[in-house]
C-alpha cells in the first residue's frame, strides 16, 4: 500500500456510500509506473464498491439465498458490489495458494495453438483498435509474464498506412519500429517499454488448453440466474497492464475474483514493515482507516485478526490488492467515451484520467459523475458488475482473475441499451448466441421468458424494497421486449398483446410503468416523470449530444432508479467540448444552462483546439473563482 495515510475525510454520500476524491483513494494503492495518483484531477469523485453480504453467516447454499436481497439495491443502481466470500470459495479451493504459479506451471500452461495477448496501450485515447500492432501471439500463460523472445505480427496491407499515419502523428502508446510491414515486438525483459501484456482467455474454442475452468464455480445470486451464461474466462495480467474504458459485451453481468498470490519478500525491509503496520491501522486517521477497510476488506480484516507483525504480513501476502477497476455510473458512458468523434477520427476518443487537468473538466465538479472504485484482492471476495458500466482497470500485481458473464432475463432493458449503443460503433462487438438465437425465437420468448417475468412479478408482491425492485425489474424487461422490435423476435401478435398487458391489461404492471423513477417531490421538466419515460431516455443516446462533437448535454438526468437527484442534477447543463488532436481526449468548457451560450463558448475553444497552452490558459481564466482582493486592487 502507499505511504499516503491522510486522505481527506468523506463529507458526502452517494447511494448511502461515502464519497471520496478519486486521487485520494488511488493514493492508498501502489500504482505501478507510469500511473501516479497525483496526476488525477481533484474534481473526480468516487465511492468504493460495498461489501453488502459481509456480515451474513453463510453455512449452506440456502443461506446465500437469504443474504442476496442486500445485493439488489446496488446492482439495480449500477454499482459494482462485493459478494460473500462463499460465492468464490469453490474457485479458491480449485487452485493452490499462488494462482500465477498454479496457472503457469500446470500441464495446461502451453496452448494447443497460439493465443492473442494485448499490449499495454490497446484502447488508449488516440489508438486504433483495428490495427494489430497492439496484439502479440503467445504460446503459453507463462509468456504473459516472461516474454523476452522477439515476436513478429504481420500487418495487413490495409494496416500499414494506418500504422504509418499513427506514428507520424505521435499517437500515444502506438509502437513504432520504423514502419516496416512487420511490427517487431520489443525484445528483452518483461519490463521492456511497451511490453506489458494481458490475456483474456475465453473458454469457448478448441485453441484453449484443457484445464479447470474455475469461473464456472462462481455462485450467482438467484435473481440473476435466469437467462444464460455467455462466457467464462481466465484473465491473466502483467503488473502495470491497463485496460482502457470499455463496455462488456451484450449488456451482461460479470462476476470476477482474483486468485490467491504468494508474493516474494520485498527487497526493502522497511517496505514489508510498512505493509504490516499500515493494515494494523497504526498511525492512520479515522478517515484513512475507514477508506482502507472499504477498499480491501479481506486484507484489512486479516491484519486486524493477526495483531503481531509477522502473521499479519503472512496473511497480507495471500490477500493483496491485485487489480483496481474504475467504473463510470449507469448512464454515464458519454462522460468518458465519445463514440461519434471516435467514428469520425477512426481512433479511440476517451477521457484519460491520468492526463486530464482541472482546467479540462467542467468548472463545477458536482456536474461530473460519481465513479465507483473496486479493488480485487488476491484470494478475496468476488465482485459482481452490473451491465453497461464503462470501466477501466489496472493490474497492481502479476495476477490471475477468473470471471463468468451472463445475461439476465430480469435486465433485458440493459440488453436493449447495449444494442442501441453498439449500433453507433465503428467496430463490431461480440453479440452472444443467446441474443442472436434464443431472444429471436417467438416461441421461446412467448413460452418461457414472458411467462417467467409475469410469474416473478406476481410472486414478489411483499411490501419490501427488495420485492419492489424485483417487480420493477420484471416490468422493465417486459417493456424492453415490447418496445424494441429490432432487438427481439416477437411476432406482432405477441408484441401487441404484451404492450396491451403493460398499458392497462394488468393494472399493477401499469402502475409500476407509470411510477416516478426518482425520489423527488419537485416537478422538474428536465427529469423523466415515469419509469416508461426513463427507459425511453436511457435507450435514446442522441439527446446527450444536441450538437454532436461540439456540445454535450450532461447525462445527469439518467440517474439510478430510486435515486434522489440533487438540485444540480435536476437541471439541464450544456457543456462545450473540443478534442486536441495530440491527445484524442475531450476538453470540457464551463457548464451553461442555455444551448446558445454554450455554442458561443465552443467556437472560442475551437479556435484554440490545436494550441493546448492557450486553451488551458483560456479555460483557467473562465473556471477560477473571482478573487475579491484582486478585484479591489485592479
Amino acid at each position: 500500500m502507499s505511504a499516503n495515510a491522510s486522505p481527506a475525510p468523506s463529507t458526502e454520500t452517494h447511494d448511502g456510500l461515502p464519497v471520496y476524491a478519486l486521487r485520494d483513494v488511488l493514493s492508498q494503492l501502489r500504482l505501478p509506473p507510469p500511473f501516479k495518483s497525483a496526476d488525477i484531477s481533484g474534481k473526480w469523485r468516487c465511492v468504493l464498491a460495498p461489501s453488502v453480504e459481509a456480515s451474513a453467516t453463510i453455512a449452506t447454499a440456502e443461506d446465500l439465498l437469504l443474504s442476496e436481497e442486500e445485493l439488489m439495491k446496488y446492482l439495480e443502481a449500477g454499482i459494482p458490489v462485493r459478494g460473500h466470500a462463499e460465492r468464490a470459495a469453490p474457485v479458491h479451493a480449485g487452485c493452490t495458494e499462488d494462482g500465477v504459479k498454479w496457472l503457469t506451471t500446470g500441464k495446461w500452461n502451453v496452448f494447443p495453438k497460439p493465443q492473442i495477448a494485448l499490449r499495454r496501450g490497446w484502447g488508449a485515447p488516440g489508438s486504433d483498435m483495428q490495427v494489430s500492432s497492439f496484439h502479440k501471439l503467445i504460446g503459453s500463460f507463462d509468456e504473459v509474464f516472461h516474454h523476452a523472445k522477439e515476436v513478429e505480427v504481420q500487418l495487413t496491407e490495409e494496416e500499414i498506412p494506418a500504422a504509418a499515419a499513427g506514428a507520424a502523428e505521435g499517437v500515444c502508446g502506438a509502437p513504432n519500429d520504423g514502419l516496416s510491414g512487420t511490427f517487431r515486438a520489443a525484445s528483452g525483459s518483461s519490463s521492456s517499454e511497451g511490453e506489458v501484456l494481458d490475456l483474456q482467455l475465453f473458454h469457448r474454442d478448441e485453441g484453449c488448453p484443457l484445464m479447470p475452468i474455475l469461473g464456472e464455480k462462481l455462485m450467482w445470486p438467484s435473481f440473476i440466474d435466469d437467462g444464460a451464461v455467455c462466457d467464462t474466462a481466465t484473465w491473466v495480467s502483467q503488473k502495470g497492464m491497463v485496460r482502457h474504458w470499455h463496455l462488456n459485451d451484450s449488456g451482461e453481468f460479470a462476476m470476477q475474483v482474483a486468485l490467491p498470490l504468494s508474493l516474494p519478500p520485498s527487497p526493502l525491509e522497511d517496505d514489508a514493515e510498512e505493509v504490516g503496520a499500515a493494515w494494523l491501522h497504526n498511525g492512520l486517521t479515522h478517515g484513512a482507516k475507514q477508506m482502507r477497510a472499504l477498499m480491501c476488506p479481506v486484507m484489512s480484516a486479516a491484519a486486524v485478526a493477526s495483531p503481531n507483525g509477522a502473521s499479519a504480513r503472512t496473511s497480507s501476502a495471500r490477500h493483496v490488492p491485485a487489480m483496481v477497476a474504475i467504473f463510470a455510473p449507469k448512464g454515464g458512458y458519454d462522460w468518458v467515451l465519445h463514440d461519434d468523434e471516435s467514428t469520425m477520427l477512426g481512433k479511440v476518443v476517451a477521457v484519460d484520467l491520468f492526463a486530464t487537468p482541472d482546467e479540462a473538466l467542467p468548472d463545477d465538479m458536482a456536474v461530473l459523475p460519481v465513479l465507483t472504485v473496486a479493488v480485487l484482492e488476491s484470494g478475496g471476495t468476488p465482485l459482481i458488475i452490473p451491465p453497461n458500466l464503462a470501466q477501466l482497470s489496472i493490474a497492481l500485481e502479476d495476477c490471475v482473475v477468473v470471471e463468468q458473464r451472463r445475461v439476465s432475463n430480469l435486465w433485458l432493458d440493459d440488453v436493449s441499451y447495449f444494442l442501441h449503443r453498439c449500433a453507433r460503433w465503428q467496430t463490431n462487438p461480440i453479440i452472444y448466441a443467446y441474443l442472436q438465437q434464443d431472444l429471436q425465437d417467438d416461441a421461446f420468448l412467448a413460452g418461457q421468458v414472458i411467462p417467467f417475468l409475469i410469474r416473478v412479478f406476481e410472486e414478489h408482491c411483499a411490501a419490501t424494497v427488495f420485492h419492489a425492485a424485483v417487480r420493477r425489474r420484471a416490468v422493465c424487461s417486459l417493456f424492453a421486449l415490447a418496445a424494441n422490435e429490432k432487438h427481439y423476435g416477437l411476432s406482432e401478435t405477441t408484441r401487441h398483446s404484451l404492450m396491451e398487458l403493460l398499458q392497462g391489461g394488468n393494472a399493477s404492471m401499469q402502475a409500476v410503468l407509470r411510477s416516478a423513477p426518482y425520489r423527488t417531490t419537485v416537478t422538474i421538466t428536465e427529469l423523466p416523470a415515469t419509469l416508461e419515460a426513463w427507459l425511453t431516455l436511457y435507450w435514446n443516446m442522441s439527446w446527450c449530444w444536441p450538437k454532436p462533437g461540439c456540445v454535450l448535454r450532461a447525462p445527469n438526468v439518467v440517474q439510478p432508479l430510486g435515486a434522489k437527484p440533487t438540485s444540480l442534477q435536476q437541471k439541464t447543463h450544456y457543456i462545450p467540448v473540443v478534442y486536441p488532436p495530440d491527445t484524442c481526449s475531450p476538453v470540457y468548457g464551463t457548464a451553461e444552462d442555455s444551448l446558445e451560450g454554450t455554442v458561443l463558448q465552443y467556437l472560442e475553444m475551437k479556435q484554440m483546439e490545436t494550441k493546448p497552452k492557450d486553451l488551458m490558459a483560456y479555460l483557467r481564466t473562465r473556471k477560477q473563482p473571482p478573487d475579491d482582493l484582486l478585484e479591489e486592487l485592479f
